[in-house]
């Protein structure tokens, strides 16, 4: 190897290993990571959305509904590459091992990075151009994360035989790859677009009279409906074409973060511990957030989609544990331990 190769590659290593000590030993008190985990909660549980017409802080929910209903719908032709990328990525994985592992950080990186800007920003009928703050910040925060893994290269990919219990993540990846729904985003917004301009219209003291007396009970009934329809709309539908053509992988934190996270949990402990951990309780935040669902008839199946976020999540952020108990078990066995 020329001189200036072996001189440049040793300044590479220690730019990159000045890099990583320099983070890490931020993280290195618990401390850290407990006031990290304290900001995510608040930016995410108690912010506030930005919306350029204002708004009523009873009316955060809706502001918050109304932005997703709406947010990736420009995006949805992307979902495609989104999931033949990770195929692809996934077989470039399994060929080339470790020599994989800077490509996949990038890639996790850039989808959050996607993520941030495509799901958390968008145009509302009612409440013009809003903006999850909490979540953009935590989208984008998770992002720069994998972009400095794949700058000090922490995490290996090893595919290695584990004990079978290791493997429990990979059918509620594959769910959230599949994400079976039964329409996608685009149709179910146009309904609410329908309902919200109903409403802003009989809202007006000087048109709702014209059309009818009781303005009340058409709310009602027009709420009726769109219920009716979201039930319809937001049911199951396992057809195997989503498995490439799903609105929800790769455009959404929620449908995307359990894939990651599975694989993760395949390689750890050869694996970036902080980019790892805070996906993993991010992850739990929004887990946790979207359980309501279940609450509601017309979106039970939407709650259920969720699961795998929420259990794949605490899988991956309690699985040191796991494995330091089931080590303890085995210290007094003479066999090899397995995981």
């Amino acid at each position: 190897m020329p001189k200036a190769s072996v001189e440049l590659t040793l300044v590479e290593e220690c730019m990159r290993m000045l890099l990583g000590c320099r983070v890490e030993n931020f993280f290195a008190r618990r401390r850290s990571y407990l006031l990290i985990y304290i900001i995510l909660i608040i930016l995410n549980m108690f912010g506030y959305p930005l919306a350029s017409r204002g708004y009523a802080l009873s009316d955060t929910g809706r502001v918050i509904s109304s932005l997703l209903s709406v947010s990736t719908i420009p995006y949805e032709w992307l979902a495609p590459i989104f999931h033949v990328a990770t195929i692809i990525l996934l077989v470039v994985m399994w060929r080339w091992g470790a020599g994989a592992s800077r490509i996949f950080a990038v890639y996790v990186g850039a989808n959050y990075i996607f993520i941030a800007f495509a799901q958390t920003i968008g145009v509302t009928l009612e409440f013009g151009l809003v903006i999850l703050v909490g979540a953009f910040i935590s989208y984008s925060f998770i992002g720069l994360l994998w972009f400095w893994d794949a700058a000090v290269c922490r995490t290996e990919i090893i595919f290695r035989k584990l004990p079978l219990w290791r493997y429990w993540p990979i059918p509620l990846a594959i769910s959230a790859f599949w994400s079976p729904i039964n329409v996608s985003w685009s149709l179910i917004s146009s309904l609410q677009y329908s309902v919200q301009f109903m409403q802003l219209l009989l809202s007006n003291p000087y048109i709702s009279w014209m059309i009818v007396s009781d303005s009340p009970m058409l709310f009602i009934s027009i709420q009726f409906v769109s219920n009716l329809f979201t039930l319809i709309l937001m049911s199951p539908n396992f057809n195997p074409l989503f498995l490439l053509t799903s609105s929800g992988y790769g455009l959404t934190f929620c449908m995307t973060t359990p894939v990651f996270l599975c694989l993760l949990t395949l390689f750890y402990p050869q694996i970036n511990e902080l980019a790892y951990k805070i996906t993993a309780f991010v992850g739990i935040i929004y887990g946790v957030l979207n359980m309501p669902h279940l609450f509601s008839p017309y979106t039970v199946w939407m709650g259920v989609l969720h699961f795998p976020l929420l259990f794949i999540s605490i899988y991956a952020l309690i699985l040191s544990r796991i494995l330091k108990e089931k080590l303890s078990l085995e210290a007094a066995s003479p066999k090899k331990s397995k995981y």
